[in-house]
């Protein structure tokens, strides 16, 4: 295996990228939208955060990353 500092850095491709997480984020918010009132209210595992909490908390993100998602990719 070569020395680290030998590797070719990572390339990525923005356009597979942007669709990944755009995929990802549907099925997400596919998954939340079929949980009932009682499984949002359910412990997340997450400490002491409910299902709700860590789903808002998702949200928020997801809504960070939006408006860099809508943009067309650099060139």
């Amino acid at each position: 295996m070569p020395a680290a500092s030998a590797r070719r850095p990572r390339s990525y491709d923005p356009v597979k990228t942007r669709a990944a997480v755009l995929a990802q984020a549907a099925h997400v918010a596919e998954a939340v939208r079929a949980l009932r009132p009682d499984q949002l209210g359910a412990p997340s595992g997450l400490g002491d955060w409910s299902v709700a909490e860590l789903v808002a908390h998702l949200a928020t993100g997801v809504d960070g990353l939006r408006s860099g998602l809508v943009d067309p990719a650099p060139a």
